[in-house]
Protein backbone atom coordinates (compact mmCIF):
# COMPACT_ATOMS: atom_id res chain seq x y z
CA UNK A 1 0.00 0.00 0.00
CA UNK A 2 1.38 3.39 -1.00
CA UNK A 3 0.74 6.10 1.58
CA UNK A 4 -1.09 9.22 0.49
CA UNK A 5 -0.58 12.90 1.21
CA UNK A 6 -3.75 12.91 3.34
CA UNK A 7 -2.43 10.00 5.41
CA UNK A 8 0.82 11.84 6.01
CA UNK A 9 -1.05 14.94 7.17
CA UNK A 10 -3.25 12.83 9.45
CA UNK A 11 -0.21 11.00 10.88
CA UNK A 12 1.53 14.30 11.57
CA UNK A 13 -1.61 15.45 13.37
CA UNK A 14 -1.63 12.37 15.62
CA UNK A 15 1.98 13.06 16.63
CA UNK A 16 1.66 16.84 16.68
CA UNK A 17 4.52 17.02 14.16
CA UNK A 18 5.25 19.90 11.85
CA UNK A 19 6.59 19.29 8.35
CA UNK A 20 10.03 20.15 9.74
CA UNK A 21 9.62 17.48 12.45
CA UNK A 22 8.74 14.85 9.87
CA UNK A 23 11.68 15.82 7.66
CA UNK A 24 14.06 15.48 10.61
CA UNK A 25 12.73 12.05 11.62
CA UNK A 26 12.75 10.77 8.04
CA UNK A 27 16.17 12.20 7.15
CA UNK A 28 14.68 14.26 4.31
CA UNK A 29 14.49 17.88 3.21
CA UNK A 30 11.38 19.73 4.34
CA UNK A 31 10.77 20.75 0.71
CA UNK A 32 10.23 17.08 -0.17
CA UNK A 33 7.50 16.87 2.46
CA UNK A 34 5.84 20.09 1.33
CA UNK A 35 5.81 19.09 -2.33
CA UNK A 36 4.23 15.71 -1.64
CA UNK A 37 1.58 17.10 0.73
CA UNK A 38 0.75 19.74 -1.91
CA UNK A 39 -0.02 17.09 -4.50
CA UNK A 40 3.39 16.48 -6.04
CA UNK A 41 4.83 13.04 -6.67
CA UNK A 42 7.72 11.48 -4.78
CA UNK A 43 10.14 8.61 -5.35
CA UNK A 44 9.42 5.35 -3.58
CA UNK A 45 12.54 5.65 -1.40
CA UNK A 46 11.26 8.98 -0.07
CA UNK A 47 7.86 7.51 0.72
CA UNK A 48 9.56 4.53 2.40
CA UNK A 49 11.60 6.91 4.58
CA UNK A 50 8.44 8.79 5.58
CA UNK A 51 6.58 5.59 6.38
CA UNK A 52 9.50 4.26 8.46
CA UNK A 53 9.64 7.50 10.46
CA UNK A 54 5.96 7.26 11.32
CA UNK A 55 6.03 3.52 12.00
CA UNK A 56 9.01 3.94 14.32
CA UNK A 57 7.04 6.61 16.21
CA UNK A 58 4.01 4.41 16.77
CA UNK A 59 1.82 5.18 13.75
CA UNK A 60 0.14 2.44 11.74
CA UNK A 61 -1.11 2.99 8.19
CA UNK A 62 -4.41 1.29 7.38
CA UNK A 63 -6.46 1.29 4.15
CA UNK A 64 -8.84 4.01 5.33
CA UNK A 65 -6.35 6.25 7.13
CA UNK A 66 -3.91 6.05 10.06
CA UNK A 67 -4.00 5.16 13.74
CA UNK A 68 -1.69 4.81 16.71
CA UNK A 69 -0.30 1.31 17.07
CA UNK A 70 -1.41 -0.73 20.07
CA UNK A 71 1.21 -2.51 22.15
CA UNK A 72 3.95 -2.26 19.51
CA UNK A 73 7.52 -3.02 20.64
CA UNK A 74 10.57 -1.19 19.26
CA UNK A 75 14.10 -2.41 19.99
CA UNK A 76 17.29 -0.32 20.21
CA UNK A 77 20.84 -1.62 20.57
CA UNK A 78 24.31 -0.20 21.12
CA UNK A 79 25.45 3.41 21.33
CA UNK A 80 23.62 4.51 18.17
CA UNK A 81 20.47 2.79 19.34
CA UNK A 82 20.72 4.44 22.76
CA UNK A 83 20.95 7.87 21.15
CA UNK A 84 18.00 7.08 18.89
CA UNK A 85 16.06 6.04 21.99
CA UNK A 86 16.91 9.32 23.71
CA UNK A 87 15.75 11.17 20.59
CA UNK A 88 12.44 9.35 20.97
CA UNK A 89 12.28 10.32 24.66
CA UNK A 90 12.83 13.96 23.74
CA UNK A 91 10.23 14.01 20.97
CA UNK A 92 7.66 12.15 23.06
CA UNK A 93 8.08 14.38 26.12
CA UNK A 94 8.12 17.46 23.88
CA UNK A 95 4.75 16.55 22.40
CA UNK A 96 3.05 14.75 25.31
CA UNK A 97 4.62 16.19 28.48
CA UNK A 98 3.41 14.64 31.75
CA UNK A 99 5.22 12.54 34.35
CA UNK A 100 8.44 10.82 33.27
CA UNK A 101 9.67 8.05 35.61
CA UNK A 102 13.06 6.36 35.37
CA UNK A 103 13.82 3.56 37.85
CA UNK A 104 17.10 1.90 38.82
CA UNK A 105 19.41 4.27 36.97
CA UNK A 106 23.19 4.07 37.04
CA UNK A 107 24.17 7.49 35.62
CA UNK A 108 27.60 6.18 34.60
CA UNK A 109 25.82 4.04 31.98
CA UNK A 110 24.40 7.16 30.36
CA UNK A 111 27.82 8.83 30.24
CA UNK A 112 29.51 5.68 28.92
CA UNK A 113 27.05 4.94 26.12
CA UNK A 114 25.96 8.44 25.12
CA UNK A 115 29.16 10.34 25.87
CA UNK A 116 29.14 13.26 28.29
CA UNK A 117 28.94 15.88 25.54
CA UNK A 118 25.93 14.21 23.89
CA UNK A 119 24.24 13.71 27.26
CA UNK A 120 24.75 17.41 28.05
CA UNK A 121 23.21 18.25 24.65
CA UNK A 122 20.20 16.10 25.51
CA UNK A 123 19.82 17.73 28.93
CA UNK A 124 19.94 21.19 27.37
CA UNK A 125 17.19 20.38 24.86
CA UNK A 126 15.02 18.82 27.58
CA UNK A 127 15.31 22.05 29.58
CA UNK A 128 13.96 23.98 26.57
CA UNK A 129 10.76 21.92 26.22
CA UNK A 130 7.74 24.18 26.59
CA UNK A 131 5.13 21.53 27.35
CA UNK A 132 4.91 20.92 31.15
CA UNK A 133 6.55 17.72 32.37
CA UNK A 134 7.86 16.31 35.66
CA UNK A 135 10.99 14.13 35.47
CA UNK A 136 11.81 11.75 38.35
CA UNK A 137 14.74 9.34 38.59
CA UNK A 138 15.68 6.76 41.23
CA UNK A 139 19.37 5.90 41.55
CA UNK A 140 21.48 3.73 43.84
CA UNK A 141 22.01 4.93 47.39
CA UNK A 142 25.12 7.12 47.85
CA UNK A 143 25.40 7.89 44.12
CA UNK A 144 25.82 11.66 43.68
CA UNK A 145 26.35 11.56 39.91
CA UNK A 146 23.23 13.61 39.12
CA UNK A 147 23.86 14.24 35.43
CA UNK A 148 20.40 15.46 34.36
CA UNK A 149 19.58 19.03 35.38
CA UNK A 150 16.03 18.56 34.06
CA UNK A 151 15.24 15.84 36.62
CA UNK A 152 14.72 15.26 40.34
CA UNK A 153 16.62 12.34 41.87
CA UNK A 154 16.04 10.11 44.89
CA UNK A 155 18.06 7.20 46.24
CA UNK A 156 16.94 3.61 46.27
CA UNK A 157 18.19 1.62 49.27
CA UNK A 158 20.60 -1.20 48.48
CA UNK A 159 17.92 -3.78 49.29
CA UNK A 160 15.67 -2.46 46.51
CA UNK A 161 18.34 -1.89 43.88
CA UNK A 162 19.04 -3.97 40.76
CA UNK A 163 20.74 -3.34 37.43
CA UNK A 164 17.64 -3.36 35.22
CA UNK A 165 16.35 0.11 34.37
CA UNK A 166 12.76 1.05 33.49
CA UNK A 167 11.77 4.25 31.70
CA UNK A 168 8.14 5.46 31.42
CA UNK A 169 7.61 8.49 29.17
CA UNK A 170 4.43 9.57 27.47
CA UNK A 171 2.56 6.52 26.21
CA UNK A 172 5.67 4.31 26.31
CA UNK A 173 7.48 2.02 28.73
CA UNK A 174 11.11 1.04 28.11
CA UNK A 175 13.05 -1.88 29.59
CA UNK A 176 16.81 -1.25 29.56
CA UNK A 177 19.56 -3.85 29.95
CA UNK A 178 23.21 -2.78 30.17
CA UNK A 179 26.14 -5.17 29.80
CA UNK A 180 29.87 -4.67 29.46
CA UNK A 181 29.75 -4.53 25.66
CA UNK A 182 26.16 -3.67 24.76
CA UNK A 183 22.96 -1.93 25.76
CA UNK A 184 19.57 -3.33 24.78
CA UNK A 185 16.38 -1.27 25.05
CA UNK A 186 12.87 -2.48 24.30
CA UNK A 187 10.12 0.11 24.20
CA UNK A 188 6.50 -0.95 24.58
CA UNK A 189 4.18 1.54 22.91
CA UNK A 190 1.27 1.18 25.31
CA UNK A 191 -0.32 3.92 27.40
CA UNK A 192 -1.76 1.24 29.72
CA UNK A 193 1.64 -0.32 30.51
CA UNK A 194 3.20 3.12 30.98
CA UNK A 195 0.41 4.22 33.35
CA UNK A 196 0.64 0.97 35.35
CA UNK A 197 4.38 1.42 35.85
CA UNK A 198 3.94 5.08 36.86
CA UNK A 199 1.49 4.04 39.58
CA UNK A 200 4.02 1.59 41.09
CA UNK A 201 6.89 4.03 40.71
CA UNK A 202 4.96 6.83 42.41
CA UNK A 203 4.15 4.57 45.35
CA UNK A 204 7.87 3.92 45.89
CA UNK A 205 8.83 7.55 45.20
CA UNK A 206 6.51 8.88 47.87
CA UNK A 207 8.25 6.69 50.45
CA UNK A 208 11.83 7.66 49.54
CA UNK A 209 13.30 10.81 51.17
CA UNK A 210 15.05 13.44 49.01
CA UNK A 211 18.80 13.04 48.54
CA UNK A 212 20.65 14.93 51.30
CA UNK A 213 23.35 17.46 50.40
CA UNK A 214 26.76 15.84 50.21
CA UNK A 215 28.10 17.75 53.22
CA UNK A 216 25.36 16.22 55.40
CA UNK A 217 26.59 12.68 54.74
Amino acid sequence: MHISANQIKAARGLLDWTQDDLAKHAGLQVGQIRRFESGGSQALDVLDAIERAFTHSGIEFIPDGVRKSRGRIVEYNGAEGFRAFMDDVYETVRTQGGLVCVHNVRPDNWVEWLGREWNDFHTDRMLKIEKPFDFRITIRQDDYNLIGRHAEYRWLPESAWNDQSFYAYGDRLALMLFSQDDVNIRVIHSAQFAAGFRALFSLAWDNIPPIPPREER
